[in-house]
């Protein structure tokens, strides 16, 4: 009779992901980006690249527009002038 074979070592128990990046985005956005989304796809399927610009450009304008009135934060998430790094701030004026 020979000798049993070795215990095999156990995997170590998985550990808790980190936080990921995404996890504070709030549900607003990601239904807004999903619309957002839908009706650029809806452009794209109608008119081509041409439509499909056209309404990514037209959203970009409105969610500007609404932050620069209002003086908020948007569903966008862009960040304000004063949290800017540097990447983003190289067309930056005073």
């Amino acid at each position: 009779m020979s000798a049993p074979p070795p215990p095999r070592p156990q995997a170590a128990p998985p550990s808790p992901p980190g936080r990921s990046r995404w996890a504070g985005v709030p549900l607003m956005t990601w239904i807004a980006l999903g619309v957002v989304a839908f009706i650029a796809l809806i452009g794209l399927a109608a008119s081509g690249a041409s439509g499909f610009l056209l309404v990514v450009s037209f959203v970009a304008f409105g969610t500007a527009l609404y932050s620069l009135v209002t003086g908020r934060r948007s569903w966008a998430l862009v960040p304000n002038r004063k949290n800017l790094d540097g990447s983003g701030s190289a067309g930056k004026t005073g």
